[in-house]
Parts: structure tokens; C-alpha cells; sequence
């Protein structure tokens, strides 16, 4: 395996960590007002809208986590965040694709 050298992961690690920090925090944002606004939750779109930047917040917020683990310690958390950390990107993967998929469906039908 290749390995870089602990400053620069922990500087990859800091950015990613901040990114997914940003994300995070606007696909919260964007879900939290969907979900406490009644107009908007009776709209199709904005329901849309909230499935699909349900799966980003997870994942923003659980590679926000692993980052920012990371960082701290210098190195990567372990094998078991590893097997988390590829649990989560596919899950969300797939939901936004399948999400994507079911409406071109119901467009075309």
C-alpha cells in the first residue's frame, strides 16, 4: 500500500473534512426548511428536492465525521470506518440514482 506522509493527511483530511462541513451544513438547511414548512412539503418538487439532499447529508455529514477523525489523529481512523465510510457512499449512491430513476420513470410512463 502507499502511504503519504502524516502532514499531508492531515492536510487532505482538513480540507475534506471542511468541504463536507459546508455540505453538511447546507443540505441540512435545505432539508430542515422543507421539512418545517407545510406549503412547501405539499409541493411535488420541494419533496424531490428533500430526497435527494437527504442521501447528500448523510454522506457530507458521516465523511465530515471520518475527516475530521482523521485529522486529528494524522492517519486514517481504522479498517472498521473504512468499511462504514464505503457502507455510506454506496448507500447514498444508490439512493440519488434510484431516486433520479424512479421519477424519469413516472415522467416517461
Amino acid at each position: 500500500r502507499v502511504s503519504s506522509e502524516p502532514e499531508d493527511l492531515h492536510i487532505q483530511f482538513a480540507i475534506l473534512g471542511s468541504i463536507n462541513v459546508v455540505v453538511a451544513l447546507f443540505t441540512g438547511l435545505l432539508c430542515l426548511a422543507i421539512l418545517k414548512s407545510k406549503r412547501l412539503r405539499q409541493k411535488p418538487f420541494d419533496l424531490y428536492l428533500l430526497f435527494i439532499a437527504l442521501p447528500d447529508f448523510v454522506s457530507g455529514f458521516c465523511c465530515m465525521l471520518t475527516c475530521l477523525m482523521s485529522a486529528r489523529g494524522r492517519e486514517y481512523v481504522g479498517e472498521r470506518m473504512c468499511g462504514f465510510q464505503s457502507f455510506y457512499l454506496n448507500a447514498t449512491v444508490s439512493a440519488n440514482t434510484w431516486m433520479n430513476a424512479v421519477i424519469v420513470y413516472e415522467i416517461h410512463k
